[in-house]
């Protein structure tokens, strides 16, 4: 589906277009330099205390720059995987923090995609 079409299903859902397109790149967009700082900013935080938490004390000190990247990967969060729970958990701490219609937004691009 392209964002013209997510945009007016998030008009029709309340959500303004400036949401919906924000919600748009970090979703859609594959290229870093394409992407908010403060979202890059962000998911690199959410990485490092995920790994921190769960990778430091088996000494995989990658882990950070893993997760990371998968975050921030096009349709990242929509896997069928760990992978794709971790990239979804990055991406919705950074959204919750923005409200709840990032959030709406999110999963309504999603659930688009799929349809």
């Amino acid at each position: 589906m392209n964002w013209e079409d997510h945009r007016w299903w998030a008009n029709k859902f309340g959500i303004s277009s400036d949401v919906a397109e924000y919600v748009n790149m970090i979703v859609d967009l594959s290229e870093e330099n394409c992407l908010p700082e403060e979202y890059k900013r962000d998911i690199e935080a959410a990485a490092a205390a995920i790994a921190e938490n769960q990778a430091a004390k088996r000494g995989n000190s990658a882990l950070s720059a893993v997760i990371a990247v998968d975050a921030l990967g096009h349709d990242a969060g929509r896997r069928k995987s760990s992978r794709g729970t971790v990239a979804a958990d990055c991406t919705l701490r950074h959204l919750r923090q923005k409200g709840r219609s990032f959030v709406d937004a999110w999963y309504l691009h999603h659930h688009l995609d799929y349809l």
